[in-house]
């Protein structure tokens, strides 16, 4: 992972193995950021992507294996329990053309990955709710 600091946050370039919710939760941690959105393209793999069943209160997972164009990739950056918390929703297609979408559990790099970080001046946190069994950001 390879970054710079802009005035208004970093951009990021993920290359080789590098996983994409680790390498943003490592910025996080390294760098200081109190909060923050995000936003991303590129072209991953072995990634999970998540449904959130609101009635059964878990995530249904699917694999994706095979290399997937990374066409969207949004969220935030927050904090639960002194740790970094990333919370990511992606679409990601394959050479069908279908798209797949949800919250993105983890995907690790297949060429390159484009990050940009826009940076929040205060502290964003979540607290765990629950009824919903989710942690949630306090506004």
């Amino acid at each position: 992972m390879k970054w710079r600091k802009t005035e208004w946050g970093y951009i990021l370039r993920l290359e080789g193995e590098d996983e994409v919710i680790s390498s943003l939760s490592h910025l996080t941690h390294q760098e200081g950021i109190k909060g923050g959105t995000f936003w991303g393209i590129g072209a991953v793999e072995e990634s999970v992507i998540g449904y959130f069943n609101t009635e059964t209160k878990q995530y249904q997972k699917k694999n994706l294996q095979e290399s997937k164009e990374l066409v969207s990739l949004q969220g935030t950056i927050s904090w639960l329990e002194g740790k970094p918390f990333i919370h990511a929703h992606a679409v990601l297609a394959g050479d069908d053309f279908k798209a797949y979408g949800g919250h993105l559990l983890s995907s690790k790099v297949s060429a390159t990955v484009e990050l940009w970080v826009h940076t929040s001046g205060e502290e964003l946190k979540r607290f765990y709710e629950p009824h919903l069994k989710m942690n949630l950001l306090e506004v």
